[in-house]
């Protein structure tokens, strides 16, 4: 599912006019970048946490060519999911 779709059934689902929650949404996910650029993790009760961590530079091959570089610090984004995201077919 990409953005468009998302917004598409949460327009639907809630009557909401889908230019209203594509605005809606851009604010949320800058907010969320904005958070995780700084190195702050987030955390959404029932779905999960994302979390941002430093990679420090670092040297690296191609494995191709054999040809060693240098690879710049980077920060890696990683999510885990809450245990109540996943639906439960005796409930």
């Amino acid at each position: 599912m990409n953005k468009k779709q998302l917004i598409k059934i949460a327009s639907e689902t809630s009557g909401v006019p889908q230019q209203t929650l594509h605005a809606y949404l851009e604010i949320l996910l800058n907010a969320m970048s904005t958070e995780l650029t700084n190195g702050n993790s987030l955390t959404f009760s029932n779905f999960g946490t994302f979390k941002a961590k430093k990679q420090d530079e670092r040297f690296v091959r191609n494995p191709k060519n054999g040809q060693v570089s240098l690879e710049k610090a980077k920060i890696k984004i990683s999510f885990k999911a809450s245990p109540g995201i996943y639906r439960k077919d005796d409930e």
